[in-house]
């Protein structure tokens, strides 16, 4: 396996002695010139070729995110504008009816990065057909587990509003907790997408959190706008956690913040949406969204 260090930057001292972040340029699951990101605790693993994370987790530990078995290693021409479900994280974004369901080869490819002192920088192309860009900077904290992924949407169209969407897709957890206000657009605290109700003993509210576990049989996807905007995942022994700054007043897409699209059979994945609130952008204009990872 090729393997470059790129950068290894001494962030401070500890009692037990020196940290840092370091990134290297390797090859992971078939693809060629991936950048692992990895400090004393856990490792980031960040994909060009197709324009995603498709590694977080503890070191030496199984990965958090799901990788699809039939695409592992493989970039799909780009001529071909289907739908990629290649798994790991990726950006997608939302107006004011929701987050988009129509998909563009050219916002979920590749993408150019570029390493930094902590971790990377990549940079989307521009969609001829939406009219957007996206950015991400993926920061590693010198000590621990903390990742801070800061997504950027560029507006190259004319005044609209629009919002930031990251999806991360679980490999196999047991279950999702949401915090479940009540807002004026989820009076109950959460929202069924279509028209899902909760179903014992797969979603199941207790008190503020609404957790969710994956149906064998049926699909499912709820919503909540949670005050602290945090995402709980369980899987094995591990707790994955998912947090993305609630802006107060925001307008968020159908009144959700955080989601959660569980799968049914033979799949055995969730996909953790944080959606951004809505910005009205002018051209060139940006939207920003924070989100933080930690896992323990």
């Amino acid at each position: 396996m090729k393997r470059t260090v790129l950068a290894s930057f001494l962030l401070g001292l500890s009692c037990a002695g020196f940290a840092d972040v370091t990134v290297t340029k390797e090859d992971f699951e078939g693809w060629t010139d991936c950048y692992r990101i990895s400090n004393d605790s856990v490792d980031v693993v960040v994909v060009p070729q197709i324009g995603r994370i498709m590694r977080y987790g503890l070191k030496g530990r199984e990965n958090i995110l799901w990788i699809n078995p039939s695409l592992k290693g493989q970039v799909l021409p780009s001529l071909r504008n289907e739908r990629r479900n290649y798994g790991g994280d990726n950006l997608t974004f939302a107006t004011g009816s929701g987050v988009s369901a129509s998909y563009d080869i050219q916002l979920d490819g590749p993408c150019e990065v570029k390493p930094t002192m902590t971790g990377v920088i990549m940079t989307g192309f521009t969609s001829g057909k939406q009219d957007i860009k996206f950015t991400r900077k993926i920061e590693l904290a010198g000590f621990g587990p903390k990742v801070t992924i800061t997504n950027g949407l560029e507006n190259v169209a004319d005044q609209r509003s629009l919002a930031v969407c990251q999806n991360t897709v679980c490999d196999d957890p047991q279950s999702a907790t949401l915090v479940a206000d009540v807002t004026s657009q989820t009076p109950e605290g959460w929202y069924g997408f279509g028209n899902h109700r909760l179903q014992k003993p797969y979603q199941v509210m207790s008190g503020r959190e609404l957790t969710i576990a994956r149906n064998p049989s049926k699909e499912a996807r709820f919503g909540t706008q949670g005050n602290d905007g945090q995402i709980v995942v369980r899987k094995s022994r591990m707790v994955f956690t998912s947090k993305s700054p609630l802006i107060r007043g925001g307008e968020y897409p159908v009144g959700c913040a955080q989601r959660v699209l569980t799968s049914a059979d033979p799949y055995t994945t969730m996909t953790i949406q944080q959606v951004g609130p809505l910005f009205r952008l002018d051209v060139r204009e940006i939207a920003q969204q924070k989100v933080i990872w930690t896992v323990k």
